[in-house]
């Protein structure tokens, strides 16, 4: 169950686990690629009348439109060989859509990945 003010979603926990740790996997992994230190992931929690929307923001390497494109393909994956399945936000957005949940994805190269889930309150 997330909470936020007065409303909640219910969702499987199990679920939830696995949509929260492939975005955050992601979101290291695109910081890794920077050139720095700096990386800093961001997660937000906010009601919106009767949505809570999570906000996961990172300043990694971001991604150009034709990745971004197909990032919830089933097997595909701009990882090395051996390092990604390709299966992680193609499990994400089928949890979501079994949750009537949404998700939208704003990236840029070099700036970094916004990923906001929409979830509806009970």
């Amino acid at each position: 169950m997330i909470y936020s003010s007065d409303s909640a979603i219910s969702a499987n926990t199990g679920e939830l686990n696995q949509i929260l740790v492939n975005i955050l996997v992601n979101a290291i992994q695109a910081c890794e690629q920077q050139d720095n230190d700096d990386g800093i992931i961001t997660i937000t929690l906010s009601q919106h009348d009767n949505t809570i929307k999570l906000n996961i923001i990172d300043n990694g390497c971001g991604m150009p439109p034709e990745v971004k494109q197909r990032m919830f393909d089933a097997f595909y994956t701009t990882k090395p060989v051996g390092t990604g399945t390709g299966i992680g936000m193609s499990i994400v957005l089928q949890i979501l859509q079994q949750q009537n949940a949404s998700i939208e994805v704003q990236s840029e190269v070099g700036k970094g990945t916004n990923v906001q889930i929409t979830f509806n309150a009970v």
